[in-house]
């Protein structure tokens, strides 16, 4: 694959990622809340995707051939990668804010466990669409996911969205940013990374 087609693909993963959550949200309006949860999910891992071929394009310009099988390697359609992804850089992103302000964000322990339970987050994405078998019972997606399940994932994948917003860009600026790690991986070894 060459830069314009991983730009391209980051661009459709966006609108993708913002018309699943338009879509969740008009569901949860409607009181729908396990389809807008897996909605909602769905955007989360979408958004994830999106960071993954941000990264990609990154990797195009350090000289790293990208094909299918490279985006396979790295979570392009596992699920529980592209949620483990998105927070993962929430992650890395709080860290920073709290070495620089002393402060934790509220949310840095739910988005912490986000991380280490993303099979979880998998399992209840698959329980709000599914009648599922719990316990040797048949059981409805109703059963498993409550409206406050929906409204806290909600709340979640809005920030996730405005997280991964600030590396929506140009092809260029991956092609800048290759070059700068280029540099610092010149001057200070591998240590200059993603």
């Amino acid at each position: 694959m060459d830069d314009n087609e991983l730009e391209s693909g980051l661009k459709m993963s966006w609108v993708n990622a913002n018309g699943l959550i338009e879509e969740a949200d008009l569901l949860y309006s409607h009181n729908y809340f396990c389809r807008a949860y897996a909605l909602y999910q769905l955007a989360a891992e979408e958004l994830g995707k999106c960071k993954l071929l941000t990264y990609s394009l990154t990797e195009y310009y350090l000289k790293h051939e990208i094909d299918e099988k490279f985006l396979k390697k790295y979570g392009f359609r596992d699920h529980m990668t592209k949620t483990k992804i998105v927070n993962a850089l929430l992650l890395s992103l709080v860290t920073l804010y709290q070495k620089e302000s002393g402060n934790t964000p509220n949310f840095f322990k739910e988005i912490y466990s986000d991380y280490f339970n993303s099979k979880e987050l998998n399992e209840k994405k698959n329980h709000s669409l599914y009648v599922s078998i719990i316990n040797e019972k048949f059981v409805l997606p109703e059963s498993q996911v409550k409206s406050d399940d929906a409204i806290e994932l909600k709340r979640k994948v809005k920030i996730y969205r405005e997280t991964i917003k600030l590396f929506i860009k140009p092809k260029t600026f991956f092609e800048n940013l290759a070059i700068a790690l280029k540099i610092g991986r010149e001057k200070y070894g591998e240590k200059a990374s993603l």
